[in-house]
Parts: C-alpha cells; sequence; structure tokens
C-alpha cells in the first residue's frame, strides 16, 4: 500500500531524494535552495543553520518527508514559514531510532508548540530548549506555522481553494464547494490633498471584507513607482497597524498634473485601480522681508534676505534671481535683474524712489520661470560722500505710489504687494531737490548764445551807422556817394586845407586856382 501511495505522489509532485535513510543536511541558504523545487523529500531532513539561516521560505513546496525532521541550533530562525504546506512526516527513518521530529535548542524559533504535530506523524516528537513559547496564532487559525492568516495549519471556519489561507467569512463559495473562492482586494479609496510641490495621500480599505489579507500598497506617479509599504509574516508577529495607508509625494513641479495610482496587494493579486488626475497649486516663494540701502558719492547699493529655492525635485538645478525696477514719479528709471541678493545703482539724481522688487526661479532645463511676490520699498536718495545705510522691515504703511509701467516679463500668479518705507539720512548740505534736466540746460545755452550774438551785431550796426552819418554831414553826400541836396552847401574854405593850398571860390561857387 505505501509502495503504491508513493507511485501516486511520482505521477504529481517532484520527488527528491534516495530513501528514508539519507539525510539531507542542511546549514546555508544554498542548501535550501537545492531543495526548493521539491515536493517529496525522499529521505530525512536534518537543518543546522546556526547563524547562517534565518528563514526556511525556501521549502515551502515540501508536502511529504519521508524519513525524520530535525531542526536544531537555528539560532536566527523565528517561525516555521515555508513549512506551512507540510502534511505528513512518514517517519521511515527515525532520529536516534526513536523521534520523526526533533526541535531543540534554537535559541530564537517559535510557534512550535502551536503545530499539531500530531496531524503530521504518528511517531514521537522531541521538542525541548527553545526560547520563545505561546505566541498567539491568527484568530482565524486552528494551529499555525506563523503569524498572520497565511501560514495557518488549519481554519476555524473557512479557507479558500486549495490553500491553508483562513478567513471568518466567505463572500463567495467556490463551485458550490465549503471553500471560498479567492480574489484580489477591492479598489482602494483614495483622498487627497496638495500644494504647489507635493500631494498628500491616503486610502482606505476597510469596507473590504478581506481587508485582513491586504500584505502591501504601492503608490505610482505618472506610471512610475513612488511608495511601497509592506509587512510580512518572517518573525513572530504579522502586525498590519505597521502598513501605511498614506503617503507625502513631495518635489513636484508646480502648476501640473500627475496621474496617480495606488494599489491594494493579497496573497491573490494587486487590486484594480482609478487613475486620478490631481493638479498641483500655483508656486509659493517666501517675500523678501528685509531691504538695507547704503549709499556713496552717487551709487546706491540695495541689500535683501535671500530667498531659499523650494525643496523640490525640479529645482535641484534651479537658478534664482531678483528682478529690480526703480521708479520715480516719471516712470522707469532703472530695470535690471540680478542672481545675487543686492544690487548697485548710478547715477541717480536727489529724489524720491521706488524699488519694485521680485524673487524669480529659473528652471532652464525645463524652460520655466516661477515669479514670486512683489515687494515694493520707498526709499529717498540723497547725494552724500560718505556712506550710509538704513534697514526697512516689512511692515505695511500707507503711501501715495506712481503708476508702475508694466513690463512683458513671465506672468506671475502672486498680486499681493508689500509696501516698505525707508529714509537715507543726509550727511553733507543738499543741493536743491529741484534738478534742471540735461537737455534743458543745452537748450538755454543756446538761447544764451543767440541772445549775445544778436547784442553783439545790433551794436555793431548802430556805430557802423553813426559813423556813415557824421561822415556824410563832414563830405555832404549820402551814403551812396551823391550830394545832398539841401539848403546848406559847404563852402571849399570849410573843407580846405589851408596849410598846403590857397583857393578862391567865385560869386557863382566856383573854384578859382591861383597861379
Amino acid at each position: 500500500m505505501l509502495l503504491n501511495l508513493f507511485k501516486l505522489f511520482t505521477i504529481s509532485q517532484q520527488i527528491c531524494g534516495n530513501g528514508p535513510s539519507e539525510t539531507h543536511y542542511v546549514s546555508i541558504d544554498q542548501d535550501l535552495m537545492d531543495l526548493s523545487y521539491c515536493n517529496v523529500l525522499n529521505g530525512s531532513l536534518f537543518i543546522n543553520g546556526e547563524n547562517d539561516i534565518s528563514s526556511l521560505h525556501y521549502l515551502n513546496n515540501l508536502t511529504h518527508i519521508t524519513g525524520d525532521l530535525v531542526v536544531m541550533d537555528t539560532h536566527l530562525v523565528k517561525n516555521f514559514k515555508g513549512l506551512q504546506h507540510l502534511k505528513h512526516i512518514n517517519g521511515d527513518d527515525l532520529y536516534l531510532d526513536t523521534y520523526s521530529v526533533v526541535i531543540k535548542n534554537n535559541n530564537n524559533l517559535g510557534y512550535y508548540d502551536k503545530i499539531n504535530w500530531e496531524s503530521i506523524t504518528n511517531h514521537s516528537v522531541d521538542i525541548d530548549n527553545n526560547t520563545y513559547y505561546d505566541i498567539p496564532c491568527d484568530r482565524t487559525c486552528d494551529g499555525c506555522f506563523g503569524p498572520g492568516p497565511y501560514l495557518c495549519q488549519s481554519c476555524v471556519n473557512y479557507s479558500f481553494v486549495d490553500t491553508n489561507i483562513c478567513t471568518s467569512q466567505c463572500e463567495q463559495f467556490h463551485d458550490n464547494t465549503s471553500y471560498c473562492h479567492p480574489r484580489a482586494p477591492n479598489l482602494p479609496i483614495v483622498n487627497y490633498l496638495s500644494n504647489d510641490t507635493s500631494i498628500i495621500l491616503n486610502w482606505d480599505t476597510t469596507s473590504d471584507i478581506y481587508d485582513y489579507l491586504i500584505d502591501s500598497y504601492t503608490v505610482f506617479i505618472n506610471g512610475e513607482q513612488v511608495f511601497r509599504t509592506s509587512i510580512n509574516d518572517n518573525g513572530y508577529y504579522y502586525n498590519k497597524s505597521l502598513l501605511q495607508s498614506a503617503y507625502l509625494v513631495n518635489k513636484l513641479l508646480p502648476e501640473e498634473s500627475y496621474n496617480v495610482n495606488v494599489y491594494a496587494h493579497s496573497y491573490f493579486g494587486d487590486s484594480n485601480s482609478n487613475q486620478l488626475e490631481i493638479y498641483t497649486d500655483d508656486l509659493y516663494i517666501d517675500s523678501i522681508v528685509n531691504i538695507s540701502n547704503a549709499t556713496y558719492d552717487n551709487t546706491l547699493k540695495l541689500s535683501w534676505n535671500e530667498i531659499e529655492v523650494p525643496d523640490s525635485l525640479y529645482f535641484e538645478n534651479s537658478t534664482m534671481c531678483y528682478i529690480c525696477t526703480i521708479l520715480n514719479h516719471t516712470g522707469i528709471v532703472a530695470h535690471n535683474h540680478t542672481m545675487t541678493n543686492s544690487i548697485n545703482i548710478t547715477g541717480l539724481n536727489n529724489g524720491n524712489y521706488y524699488l519694485d522688487i521680485k524673487p524669480m526661479i529659473m528652471l532652464t532645463s525645463l524652460d520655466k520661470n516661477y515669479l514670486g511676490e512683489t515687494t515694493l520699498h520707498n526709499f529717498t536718495f540723497t547725494y552724500s560722500t560718505t556712506s550710509t545705510t538704513s534697514t526697512t522691515s516689512t511692515t505695511s504703511t500707507t503711501s501715495t505710489i506712481p503708476t508702475i509701467p508694466t513690463t512683458s516679463t513671465t506672468s506671475s500668479h502672486f498680486t499681493t504687494s508689500t509696501i516698505t518705507d525707508s529714509t537715507i539720512s543726509n550727511v553733507v548740505p543738499t543741493p536743491p531737490s529741484e534738478e534742471i534736466s540735461e537737455g534743458v540746460l543745452v537748450f538755454l545755452w543756446v538761447l544764451f548764445a543767440a541772445c549775445m550774438a544778436l547784442l553783439i551785431y545790433i551794436t555793431y550796426r548802430y556805430c557802423n551807422n553813426k559813423k556813415r552819418d557824421r561822415l556824410s554831414r563832414l563830405t555832404g553826400t549820402t551814403k551812396n556817394g551823391s550830394r545832398l541836396d539841401t539848403g546848406f552847401h559847404p563852402t571849399r574854405d570849410a573843407i580846405a586845407n589851408p596849410v598846403y593850398e590857397v583857393n578862391d571860390i567865385n560869386n557863382s561857387g566856383e573854384y578859382l586856382e591861383t597861379s
């Protein structure tokens, strides 16, 4: 009969070994791996792992041993996981000709007292000097090889078809049998909260009557696994409370959509998943809260607190810069950006100014820019030959602010402005606050030169005309050389030079030469 039964095993199961008297010694994991494909061990199994074997799980396919089983001096193994499918130990060859099962001197081994050895072998069992005793089985188990619902020896209520996995209630019976129909976990119910660079996920499967069978959850973002939580039955306890049901997905890109999947897993497979499309919020960048002024000669140095780049995977290779615009009542005076938290401005005239400053994160690799919150800083610049400094905080004040021309920079999602006031103290007597522009000065100089030229020209004409008039009176001619036809005709004596010549004039007024 035994021979026929043995032949039956050979038809459907993998048999290892040459007979019950052959002992297979196991001292390292590789020895266990060599037996991992065996369903029937035709021989005896002697496990002496010392500190080199931590689990027997490689024996998961083993159902029969024709000889004996000895587990001795194996100090890292905590339970009998791997032997949960063991149904028979024949004892055709006995240890010390007495025992078919010997469990002795294993410092950390438990559950040896929870196995119903009498249902496995008809021979004597020697169990002694093992450390852990009376560790409870799962509530669904009647006898067990370790913790949890997957290492039961038999079940209190129901089991799933073709397994030793137990359940207290059966959702559906398999093909009109008394065994439950196996299935994967139900779809997890997922809730979430999101901000600019992270998503908080939490999920719930307690509505599933087989929730206790779930041993892991996995989270995928855009098809890539980012998180997995699991528990196992390798130790003394199968603690469901260690299985996380929430996860923070951080280091995300703002203002983007992400496809999120959460899967639950049990011995019977993975659950389905509803893909969630979750949008991250607009990026929040810290505000500039302290601005310092320093001036020397005609140079103004503005400095402020450095803004940290958000902790996000996408920002690891990013660049922080600051966009600075100087304005006064006439409009934009200067516009620039800087990679440092300070900037020098030259060529300013005395007067009141505004600094419009905002941080900007540049993601060159993704061709994206993110603008932070605008800070508007009011200050007075005074020409000084001694350096002075002034610092402001973000205390809001009421100020009359000039209209700020808009610029075509990357649009910001932030509209709140913080106004800060600061005045640089006077060091030397200040020049007039009303400055004349260079264009006005040039115009005035041109006008003055034209007036002077006109004045010189008028003076010249006046003097020249006066001289000509006197000459015409002396000569009796007009300015063009013709004689004057007036009632007065000067005589020759009036113009003759009595020293050099003597001239006579007749009664008719003609000159008479004398001999």
